[in-house]
């Protein structure tokens, strides 16, 4: 058992909320900023996608790819060009082998959205080679692909990336959009990425 030495209390102020309180319990052989502060955890090659970078910072675990903070919340086993680098980080530190309930499907995913015949309720679209979207899962065809593979209340969450010195890409990847999909919109404004909502 850990020898506590103090209690700290820790109080934060949150925008139009109340204040919360943390406590935290230090150890005599802790830092206390080593829980604030990132580690890296394991720094991968790939070939595909470079230099992959897993940091946990205050007990979260984030990947970095090409830098860039990969934000999605959800990992597939899918890419345009399948990154087993990938698949290993998130079964190493994501623990997805312990999720009985997800499949990871390695494949291609405009194959697999070809030859699907199942039809889901909520598609999850989170392609990146680097900081980019391959500009073939930002096309007419994808998306109409992606609208055939959705049952009638279907929906689809898009992880766009974002450039703010190029804002006409997001605004062009909106106009395929409502081609195929009467509603879309960003949801979810990251500083390098962009949730768009489809359905």
């Amino acid at each position: 058992m850990t020898n506590v030495n103090s209690i700290v209390k820790f109080n934060f102020k949150l925008d139009c909320q109340k204040g919360i309180s943390v406590y935290i319990m230090v150890s005599t052989s802790m830092n206390i900023f080593s829980f604030f502060s990132s580690k890296t955890l394991s720094e991968i090659n790939s070939g595909i996608n470079k230099k992959i970078k897993v940091v946990e910072v205050m007990g979260k675990k984030i990947i970095y790819v090409a830098g860039a903070e990969q934000t999605g919340g959800t990992i597939t086993g899918m890419w345009r060009k399948i990154d087993p680098v990938m698949i290993n980080i998130a079964e190493k530190f994501f623990k997805l082998k312990d999720t009985p309930t997800l499949k990871i499907i390695k494949s291609d995913a405009l194959i697999f959205l070809q030859n699907n015949h199942k039809k889901y309720g909520i598609i999850v679209v989170d392609l990146f080679i680097g900081k980019y979207n391959p500009e073939k899962f930002r096309s007419y065809g994808f998306f109409r692909l992606l609208k055939n593979n959705l049952n009638a209340e279907g929906l689809i969450l898009y992880n766009s990336h974002y450039h703010a010195d190029k804002p006409y890409e997001i605004n062009n990847l909106l106009k395929v959009c409502r081609k195929v999909f009467p509603a879309g919109d960003i949801i979810v404004k990251y500083p390098f990425s962009r949730i768009i909502l489809l359905k």
